[in-house]
């Protein structure tokens, strides 16, 4: 690898190190949705109120949210949550506020 490679990796890598602690953080305190993540670990899973649930949560409507992102209607359904989708407390799927 000549210098000038070289030069430009150690420069691209540096912006991706950078980039990846400066990114802004999702706002994960809202008190009605429940946000797919990917955690630390690289793990999926769902936040809560700033927190991931560790255990099945039901909502009125019957629909259960499951620590993983998987989301069991009714029906028997299963559907996988997919990082930065939130559950509101209907059990709609929408994105997450920024």
């Amino acid at each position: 690898m000549n210098s000038v490679t070289g030069i430009f990796l150690l420069l691209f890598m540096t912006m991706i190190a950078i980039g990846k602690h400066t990114l802004p953080k999702r706002n994960l305190d809202t008190p009605d949705k429940y946000c797919a993540e990917i955690n630390e670990s690289n793990v999926l899973v769902v936040m809560h109120q700033g927190k991931a649930i560790q255990d099945t949560v039901e909502l009125n409507n019957g629909i259960r949210i499951l620590k993983e992102g998987d989301l069991l209607l009714k029906n028997g359904t299963k559907h996988k949550l997919k990082p930065g989708q939130c559950v509101n407390k209907e059990g709609a799927i929408e994105k997450e506020d920024p």
